[in-house]
């Protein structure tokens, strides 16, 4: 007995010691966040729950001084330029800078008007919402200045996603949901406290950090890819949920979303007004709503039935009618995704909802043809 008793207190010392030990190294961790974590893509922002860092590398691209996906530029713009903001979320980062629709879009005005009369910005974060686009816009985006905001709307999540009181913050180099709604946000010199370990994401980032220089050769990760490395029964099951939005057992469900992202659309277009800028959403569609075989495969992983109760353009619907009673102009590339699709030619990334070099131009293309009437009237006054 006095061996077990002997046995029990030393273990509950080192029980302890490791405990104290743990509680000390979070701590540290929560106060030298920013030294210990300056490498990581993601940072903490008050207002915004997290943005991309300022500066951050990922592969052979560099982030802007806000974190968008692009080049600085000077907040003044020139004078006889005409700049465009287009704002959306991960959309705006595949393909990396130089193949982004975005970038393509601004080399398109280059060769109409040359250099320096047509600025293409690119705004915006991936794994975002309108709410959080719009937060993003007031502090960053309208200190360019514009001329015209072109909001890029994925229907797959933008709706599904845009739940009311969700904030996703960055703590450490890691990105969680909080719940605004059910009280205040809690930091500490700065920095969001939450239960979670960042000992263990720091030991993530340097486990990932000794991977990838085990395998120089290895493509660096993309923030925008998310689903890069889906399977294909995980990417069915990801369309599978997207596509609850477009069935109509849902409405009352999703209907909070859908009334949340008309107050953030109402506000944008307040903001811009007030500016003196002019607004511009354009719907973004899902693989689903494009590809006849992908919603086939899903109908069959899922024994579900699209003939009864679905319609599969519902999101742009909702976002159409919003516009048109707010007098917003609105586009949706659905049509010609589906026109070029049916002619053979392949618009997304192997599972994966973002588009690949293909999506990409037709994007820009159509973006060109959509502003470049805006851009002469502009001139021509």
């Amino acid at each position: 007995m006095p061996y077990l008793k002997r046995s029990v207190i030393f273990a509950s010392k080192i029980l302890l010691t490791i405990m104290v030990s743990f509680v000390a190294l979070e701590f540290l961790l929560l106060v030298f966040n920013e030294t210990v974590f300056r490498n990581s893509f993601f940072m903490y922002d008050y207002d915004l729950g997290f943005k991309v860092r300022p500066y951050a590398t990922w592969g052979a691209f560099k982030a802007n001084e806000f974190g968008f996906n692009d080049r600085d530029y000077p907040h003044e713009r020139k004078p006889g330029t005409y700049r465009i903001l287009i704002l959306s979320d991960s959309f705006n980062w595949a393909g990396g800078q130089d193949g982004n629709y975005t970038a393509i879009l601004r080399r398109k005005f280059m060769a109409e008007f040359g250099d320096e009369r047509v600025e293409v910005i690119n705004i915006g974060y991936p794994r975002t919402h309108t709410g959080e686009e719009l937060v993003a816009l007031k502090k960053y985006g309208l200190q360019y200045n514009p001329d015209l905001l072109v909001l890029g709307f994925f229907v797959g999540n933008d709706i599904i996603d845009a739940t009311p009181g969700r904030k996703r913050i960055a703590f450490g180099s890691g990105i969680t949901n909080i719940d605004v709604s059910r009280g205040p946000e809690w930091t500490f010199l700065g920095q969001p406290v939450v239960l979670h370990s960042r000992l263990w994401l720091f030991l993530e980032e340097q486990w990932a950090t000794y991977k990838a220089l085990q395998n120089a050769h290895a493509a660096p990760p993309t923030p925008a890819a998310q689903s890069v490395s889906m399977s294909t029964d995980d990417y069915l099951e990801l369309e599978k949920n997207r596509m609850q939005i477009t069935n109509w057992d849902y409405a009352i469900t999703y209907q909070p979303n859908i009334d949340y992202v008309y107050q953030q659309l109402a506000e944008m277009q307040q903001v811009l007004a007030e500016r003196h800028s002019d607004f511009m959403v354009v719907a973004y569609p899902d693989e689903f709503q494009v590809d006849e075989a992908l919603r086939q495969a899903v109908a069959a992983r899922y024994n579900l039935d699209y003939s009864k109760g679905y319609q599969l353009d519902r999101p742009q619907g909702l976002i159409w009618q919003f516009c048109t009673n707010y007098k917003i102009e609105f586009y949706d590339l659905l049509p010609v995704f589906q026109q070029h699709h049916q002619a053979g030619q392949r618009l997304y990334l192997p599972n994966d909802s973002h588009w690949n070099q293909d999506g990409n131009e037709l994007t820009a293309q159509y973006l060109f043809d959509t502003l470049i009437w805006k851009v002469r009237e502009h001139y021509a006054q």
